[in-house]
């Protein structure tokens, strides 16, 4: 399992616990990572049962492809 930066496990600390919260930091920061392990922890908590994932048409297969099998032990699929 992929080991948060500081910054990360912040963001993840601070959004855990809240129904929304965006992750605004720029580009190359980990938005990706953190958004993942978010997504870990409410499917183990039982509050989502699916997400879906916004992003720039050019990172859609990398999030499916690269981004989620890399950093998440969940099942899931994907759908593009």
């Amino acid at each position: 399992m992929t080991v948060l930066f500081q910054h990360q496990q912040k963001a993840f600390d601070d959004a855990k616990d809240r129904d929304y919260f965006g992750l605004l930091q720029e580009a190359g920061c980990g938005k990706t990572l953190t958004a993942i392990r978010l997504t870990e922890h409410w499917y183990n908590e039982g509050r989502i049962t699916g997400a879906v994932i916004f992003a720039p048409k050019s990172l859609l297969l990398n999030w499916a492809k690269v981004e989620l099998p890399k950093h998440s032990e969940l099942p899931f699929s994907t759908y593009v």
